[in-house]
């Protein structure tokens, strides 16, 4: 696996769980939350995508649009080739290491009332 990378910005969106794979004894579940680390009045935003898997993409329920994140990711990158014209396409993406809402938010949680990033991470 590549070299882990930070990330900071603000959730633009934050997808459903998608079920992916022909194998129905074996699914795999993908979800993807949307970054964007530019000035909210920029005149060129920087939207990124971010993708959780399998069982972790339930701990994305929490963030919300609008929520200052910082995510710990690892970038992934393969090549396929068209077995009808031989050309190879390349393929990248943002594997989520650890999301934690930024150090000046706070968000609800049952469990302990009112509480600040270091229990709201989400360690992959």
């Amino acid at each position: 696996m590549s070299n882990k990378n930070t990330f900071n910005g603000r959730v633009v969106s934050v997808g459903e769980t998608e079920t992916l794979g022909k194998n129905p004894d074996k699914p795999f579940y993908k979800r993807v939350i949307i970054i964007d680390d530019s000035d909210m009045d920029s005149k060129y935003p920087n939207p990124v995508p971010f993708e959780a898997t399998g069982d972790k993409c339930q701990y994305l329920d929490k963030y919300k649009k609008g929520d200052e994140v910082s995510v710990e990711f690892y970038p992934s990158g393969r090549a396929w080739e068209d077995p009808k014209t031989g050309k190879t396409r390349y393929f990248s993406s943002n594997r989520i290491g650890f999301i934690k809402l930024a150090d000046n938010n706070v968000i609800d949680n049952d469990d302990a009332g009112g509480v600040g990033s270091d229990d709201s991470d989400m360690p992959f």
